[in-house]
């Protein structure tokens, strides 16, 4: 019984150990910084006219102004990403960047390491 007891323990400490592990890797993800209210609908069209914005990270950063968060939007895979340090990624406001963090399943967030500018 104790054999059997202590096999069991310590395989579930091989699992939860092997679990854990992969739970902080960073990841990267491509797509442009954009605010929430332009990344809901895909396009900052609406925005720029309402905010009488000329490019796309004056419109970001008026949306910011006003109140609104800044995500990172994959249009790749039509997909939002909110971020959790706003300041870092608003300086790309309205470019394509690559983003280096850890991504929290739970609440769609990505814990960012680093931003960079892309050439895509």
């Amino acid at each position: 019984m104790t054999k059997l007891t202590f096999s069991i323990t310590a395989l579930f400490a091989t699992f939860l150990s092997i679990a854990t592990l992969g739970a902080n890797v960073d990841h990267t993800f491509t797509g442009e910084i954009m605010d929430v209210q332009c990344g809901m609908v895909k396009s900052h069209d609406l925005m720029m006219k309402q905010k009488g914005s000329k490019d796309a990270a004056e419109c970001t950063q008026a949306c910011v102004r006003d109140g609104g968060k800044v995500i990172l939007y994959d249009p790749a895979h039509q997909k939002v990403y909110q971020l959790e340090d706003q300041q870092k990624a608003l300086q790309y406001a309205g470019q394509t960047v690559v983003v280096t963090g850890t991504y929290d399943n739970d609440n769609n967030t990505i814990r960012v390491e680093s931003v960079q500018g892309s050439s895509q």
